[in-house]
């Protein structure tokens, strides 16, 4: 078995203002907290719990009557990773679901996301 690996992601995402409804949301604040075991074949498994605050108030269009809501949302869930060769290629790839459970004025849900990167020389 090979080592551990323990990775925070903090981001920030800001957005511009919708041209035809004149609505336009606050910044957030993401926050990912990666917890991974890497075994030998280059296959990895571990756990991702997520933080996501809203940094103010939406404004403009329906966000001026409804108060333009903050919110937030915490979550948790599994990943797996990969990453070896094809062929010569060197490809990565990872699959991670998150389900939210603490949510406030915000769509509550799952994100599922899979990535996968090669690199061509």
């Amino acid at each position: 078995m090979q080592g551990r690996k323990r990775a925070a992601l903090s981001q920030g995402e800001h957005y511009t203002v919708n041209k035809d409804t004149h609505y336009h949301n606050a910044p957030l604040n993401v926050l990912d907290v990666l917890a991974l075991k890497r075994f030998t074949g280059g296959w990895g498994v571990g756990v991702i719990p997520g933080w996501v605050q809203q940094l103010g108030k939406d404004t403009g269009g329906l966000a001026n009557v409804t108060g333009g809501a903050s919110g937030h949302a915490v979550g948790i869930g599994p990943m797996a990773t990969w990453s070896g060769k094809v062929s010569k290629t060197p490809v990565s790839a990872s699959l991670r679901w998150v389900n939210e459970f603490a949510v406030s004025n915000r769509p509550k849900g799952n994100a599922v996301e899979l990535a996968v990167s090669a690199t061509f020389q």
